[in-house]
Order: structure tokens, then C-alpha cells, then sequence
């Protein structure tokens, strides 16, 4: 019995990380396809260069979260490095900029200094796009407010945090 229920454990944390793993790529098609719907609308060089530039970093961290699943498969840790984390929290949000005026989004940044971290700049990136894409999908069609804050949380670490002025989960779920 004790054998099933680890067994029933590890499936249900597979089913978990497989419904992240389709949401972090439903959210990258969902990027490319639009950015390729309005690239050919695009009038302007500059406009039509950011278009294809947002789709070739879209596919780029396609491309990590693949490799990132297959090293996960193979039992091997994500790649690790130390890096200034500003950039790839900018990078996602750079990707969901153009979304959150859409749909009336403000975006507040609050980066203040942190020294270089050590971390895997893809999976920093995929969890901060998936919190971006949450904060979006919480906050009513009458806009609001997405805060990305960044700042020193104690000598070895650091905090990140995403906030949004959206209903939030409901006490009973």
C-alpha cells in the first residue's frame, strides 16, 4: 500500500510538471502567433525588427525550456551561472510588455542593486514570464497594475517579486 502511494505521488507531481510545462509553452505560442500576426501589419522598419526580434527570443527560450526538460529527463541539474538578474527578469518582461497594453496594463519596475547571483537565467526567465502571464490573467479587463520588484533580501539572497491589483485566488480554492 505504502508502494502505492509513493507511486500515486510521483504521478500526480509528473501531472503537475507536465500542466507547467504546457502552460510555459501554450504561453511562448501564444507570443510567437501573435507577434506573427502583426509583423506583417508592422509600417515601420523599427516595428517590424522588434516583431521578429520578440519571436526569435520567444523561440530561443522555447528552445531552453526543451533542452532544460531533457536534462531534467536525464536526470541532470539545469545550467547554472552567476549573472546579474535584472536581465533575464527584463527579458520576460520585455515579452509581456506589449500584452499588458493590450490589456490595459500599468507595469511598475522597482529594481534596485543586487549584486550577480548564482542561478539559471532560463528558469529565472520561464518563472517570471508565467507570473507575468498570471498577474495578467488576474487583473479585470478595466486594467490595473503589475509590480515587478527586485532588492536585496539578506547578504546571500535575493528578492523577487511579482504583484498585481487583480481579485486574487478565492479564501476556498
Amino acid at each position: 500500500m505504502e508502494k502505492e502511494l509513493i507511486e500515486s505521488s510521483k504521478l500526480a507531481a509528473l501531472g503537475t510538471v507536465a500542466a507547467g510545462i504546457a502552460h510555459e509553452v501554450n504561453n511562448l505560442l501564444a507570443i510567437i502567433l501573435g507577434m506573427a500576426q502583426i509583423a506583417p501589419r508592422q509600417n515601420k522598419t523599427e516595428e517590424l525588427k522588434h516583431a521578429l526580434d520578440v519571436i526569435a527570443q520567444t523561440c530561443e527560450r522555447a528552445k531552453n525550456i526543451t533542452l532544460n526538460l531533457l536534462a531534467f529527463a536525464r536526470g541532470r541539474r539545469a545550467a547554472r551561472t552567476v549573472c546579474d538578474i535584472t536581465i533575464p527578469v527584463g527579458k520576460a518582461i520585455d515579452l509581456m510588455e506589449r500584452e499588458f497594453e493590450k490589456h490595459g496594463i500599468r507595469l511598475e519596475k522597482k529594481f534596485e542593486y543586487v549584486p550577480p547571483v548564482e542561478c539559471d537565467p532560463g528558469q529565472i526567465s520561464q518563472v517570471c514570464l508565467n507570473l507575468l502571464a498570471n498577474a495578467r490573467d488576474a487583473i479585470p479587463e478595466s486594467g490595473g497594475t503589475v509590480t515587478v520588484e527586485i532588492k536585496p533580501h539578506s547578504e546571500k539572497n535575493v528578492l523577487l517579486r511579482v504583484s498585481d491589483t487583480g481579485v486574487g485566488i478565492p479564501q476556498e480554492v
